[in-house]
């Protein structure tokens, strides 16, 4: 999610603007000396002339694509509106929180879908993650209905982020009862961990595989969740690279009409000691997102159908023949 801050111009001389914009990027980006090479890229452009006479949008489009073209984060954005939008007044920032929520609120907290397919294997989709007082219910309610499945499919195809605790929150599950760190937050000096939580409301998945869908529209939270579970060991990757987008911004406003989304904090992951900011969430395998669940699901009426082996168990013979009638149909 994001912060909102003020540093706000007003009755600037010619070139105040595009100055003001640059300032935020040198003061609040999360990689100082990649701020400054940005700034000196787009004051050459400027001395080119690139932005004379350019109407706002196309103006904050095109300085967009300058800061982009130094390194390619996807949450620095310079943003024009159409209406002036005046100073915040006191408990903006949470009002548009409230937004969001009411937003997530509509849409089942970000879980789109939760199924049990035939050869007892489970489905989850999550289209984001919500507020984790909200999500936690959700979430729980979601893995009670999923407890009793042989394996799981996690689709984050759709998956745009959210709010980082709750993707935390979704990834304990997968985890056991010891608190484990996922990652650390960085923001200038200040730092700050993110650990699973001791104890869950509703039940663990452990033991059993997991497959995580991706495509290259999987963005934020939705590529932190993917990343965590692969780096833990815990999920196979299925899918397309994903979008590449780990740093969190902050909006920062320029003036009545110009917005700046600086990205201000970075994570690094406590187990590869690094993030997905630019290369994306690479998929241990690689397919388009179209045929992901397919695959996915493949592996996971085959391991069902091995769980057959040796074993009395009407019931779970009936769930293996259930699979394999699924992997030869």
């Amino acid at each position: 999610m994001t912060q909102e801050h003020s540093c706000t111009i007003a009755d600037h001389p010619d070139g105040a603007l595009l100055d003001a914009v640059l300032d935020a990027v040198r003061t609040h980006y999360v990689h100082p000396e990649t701020a400054a090479a940005m700034a000196a890229l787009v004051r050459a452009r400027r001395a080119e002339g690139a932005y004379t006479g350019l109407p706002g949008p196309e103006f904050c489009a095109t300085v967009t694509a300058d800061l982009r073209s130094v390194y390619d984060d996807r949450h620095l954005t310079v943003v024009w509106r159409d209406e002036p939008r005046p100073e915040p007044e006191p408990g903006a920032e949470a009002a548009a929180l409230d937004v969001w929520r009411e937003r997530f609120r509509l849409e089942a907290e970000g879980v789109t879908r939760v199924e049990r397919l035939p050869g007892n294997v489970g489905l989850i989709a999550l289209a984001g993650f919500a507020d984790p007082v909200a999500a936690g219910p959700v979430y729980e309610a979601a893995m009670r209905l999923l407890a009793g499945t042989y394996a799981l499919i996690v689709d984050l195809r759709a998956n745009r982020g959210g709010w980082p605790l709750s993707a935390v929150q979704f990834c304990a599950y997968f985890l056991g009862a010891e608190p484990v760190r996922l990652s650390t937050v960085h923001k200038g000096p200040e730092a700050r961990q993110f650990w699973t939580p001791a104890h869950l409301p509703g039940p663990r998945y452990l033991d059993r595989p997991v497959h995580v869908l991706t495509s290259a529209k999987t963005f934020s939270g939705g590529e932190d969740a993917a990343y965590t579970l692969q780096g833990l060991g815990r999920a196979t990757v299925v899918g397309e690279r994903t979008a590449g987008a780990a740093h969190s911004f902050a909006v920062f406003r320029i003036d009545d009409h110009v917005d700046a989304h600086i990205p201000d904090e970075r994570p690094v992951n406590a187990v590869t000691g690094a993030n997905w900011e630019g290369t994306g969430v690479v998929p241990d395998i690689a397919v388009p997102a179209g045929a992901a669940f397919d695959v996915a699901y493949e592996l996971s009426l085959g391991h069902v159908a091995g769980l057959v082996a040796g074993s009395g168990n009407k019931n779970l013979r009936r769930i293996a023949d259930e699979a394999v009638e699924r992997l030869v149909g």
